[in-house]
């Protein structure tokens, strides 16, 4: 059912942004960035609540919704928004909703109502999902654009140049800086032979960067041993960490207990992206 406090918002083309809320605070965060990435996209924002139950709406259901609405609200985000209540498994409800998205976003600790934790909840999304899936961790302040980093992790796999170009769109999208973390020496940067197209295109952004004009800064360097581990001690800035879903031990990393735990009180989001789905995200 579309939310009828819109109606002066014409009604966007394409594929929505989906945000699963249930009345946490941490759905609340997920739900502004959502409606600024839709915002951003020229689309509107399906919220989703997954009723345990059979009733049509709850009173938990128009809590929830209610809830996000405020917050986008006072926010000061117009955008016309859907409400959707499904029943069953929330995971799967959510990755179904997927199909019909061009994103997803979740909050950190998932959403109630699965086995395995509302953790989890958020790594089977981000796991299984149809389209690039957000879990959004939001803690603390807003941050001044110069604290905001997007982090694009990038190896030798064929999607990696589509990762980076979705992680600069981010960085634009959020007037950020972006960091490329490669599984290459950063040292062969700045020589202009670099062999391979990533590389290639990856220097060119780094020279670039240097001109006054340059929208968006640039740097790289190697992938940190334990990559958890060391955006945890970055806990001041405001980050969102960019990867392929071919990469499955980074995203258990990331999004598993262990990330859980050392990015709990961090502002450091995750952007997880199918192969297939790298380059229409990046030409969004």
């Amino acid at each position: 059912m579309i939310d009828m406090s819109n109606t002066l918002i014409p009604i966007p083309l394409g594929l929505p942004v989906v945000v699963a809320v249930d009345g946490s605070r941490h759905s609340v965060h997920a739900a502004v960035w959502a409606a600024e990435e839709a915002i951003d996209r020229d689309t509107w924002l399906r919220m989703v609540y997954v009723e345990p139950g059979a009733d049509a709406e709850s009173a938990d259901a128009r809590a929830a919704f209610d809830s996000a609405l405020d917050a986008i609200e006072a926010a000061g985000r117009k955008i016309r928004t859907e409400r959707q209540i499904r029943q069953g498994e929330p995971a799967s409800a959510v990755i179904e909703e997927s199909r019909a998205a061009q994103l997803v976003c979740v909050g950190a600790k998932g959403i109630e109502g699965s086995p395995g934790g509302r953790g989890a909840i958020a790594a089977q999304i981000a796991e299984s999902a149809f389209c690039p899936v957000i879990i959004v961790r939001r803690r603390g302040r807003r941050h001044s654009p110069g604290d905001r980093w997007v982090i694009a992790v990038l190896d030798e796999s064929p999607v990696a140049p589509a990762v980076w170009r979705a992680a600069l769109t981010e960085a634009r999208r959020r007037d950020a800086a972006a960091l490329a973390l490669t599984s290459w020496p950063s040292q062969s940067y700045g020589h202009h032979h670099c062999g391979d197209g990533l590389r290639a295109q990856l220097d060119h952004d780094l020279q670039a960067c240097r001109d006054d004009d340059a929208h968006t800064r640039v740097w790289a360097t190697s992938i940190p041993a334990h990559l958890a581990g060391a955006l945890a001690q970055t806990a001041d800035l405001d980050q969102l960490i960019v990867v392929g879903k071919s990469n499955p031990e980074l995203i258990a990393e990331l999004v598993g207990p262990q990330g859980r735990s050392l990015l709990r009180k961090t502002n450091c989001s995750v952007m997880v992206v199918r192969d297939d789905q790298c380059e229409a995200l990046a030409a969004s």
